[in-house]
């Protein structure tokens, strides 16, 4: 059976008076680099996993335990009734898929029938995770918000899962190119919030990969990514 009682090697790394400095950026950048690197198993390429799902890394292992819910699904989930304020946000001309439908996007699309106005959403945004999932996943196309929208009129199930894509490796280059220190604590968030992912797909016994794909296919070992050090930035 596995033991997931962690207490013992689940480890903090407090860093005291820390201000966003140039110089103190690179050594965290640095850090989370070689962490990720040191977890790098053989890489595993997946298939017939045609739909994206992005979510911030803070929620992404509630998604693996209970899978992608529809917004009035999350609320009975959480015991409680929808506001009007979110039944309105979600059900205006801006949120094809309202309170009871489920928004995906996949790039495997005939482009000829994209039209000039039509924008492509890109699921490779390396501020959120990307929840690849099944082709056989019972989705219709709508490009009402974009044109590779898919909706789905039913919850999609963790068995339908096949990868958990993070691109923090991403980010952290795009925040150096483009002078973005604020970037930092944001990164930091999401290396941390990694070893929960990891920890959830363990817990929920959910065979599929956790891979770094900002550049290349970085495989990581769950258990490793556990053992990391969580980074904790205080103020005396």
């Amino acid at each position: 059976m596995l033991d997931l009682n962690l207490e013992n090697i689940q480890k903090e790394l407090h860093i005291t008076n820390f201000q966003i400095l140039p110089e103190n950026e690179k050594f965290f950048y640095e850090f989370i680099k070689e962490s990720l690197y040191s977890c790098r198993v053989q890489s595993v390429e997946i298939k017939e996993a045609k739909y994206h799902h992005n979510r911030s890394y803070e929620k992404t292992p509630l998604v693996i335990k209970n899978g992608v819910l529809s917004l009035k699904e999350i609320a009975i989930l959480e015991n409680r009734t929808l506001t009007q304020a979110e039944l309105n946000r979600y059900n205006d001309d801006c949120h094809v898929n309202g309170s009871n439908q489920i928004s995906l996007s996949s790039l495997d699309i005939d482009y000829s029938t994209v039209s000039k106005k039509e924008w492509l959403y890109d699921p490779y945004f390396p501020g959120d995770t990307d929840i690849r999932i099944s082709s056989s996943v019972k989705a219709y196309r709508n490009s009402k918000n974009y044109a590779n929208e898919y909706l789905v009129d039913n919850k999609v199930l963790n068995k339908d899962f096949r990868a958990i894509d993070v691109r923090i490796l991403k980010l952290i280059k795009e925040s150096i190119k483009k002078e973005r220190p604020n970037d930092l604590k944001k990164i930091i968030n999401n290396y941390n919030n990694l070893k929960e992912i990891a920890l959830e797909l363990l817990k929920c016994n959910l065979d599929i990969p956790l891979r770094e794909m900002s550049e290349e296919n970085i495989t990581l070992d769950l258990f490793e990514i556990i053992k990391l050090p969580k980074l904790i930035l205080k103020k005396k």
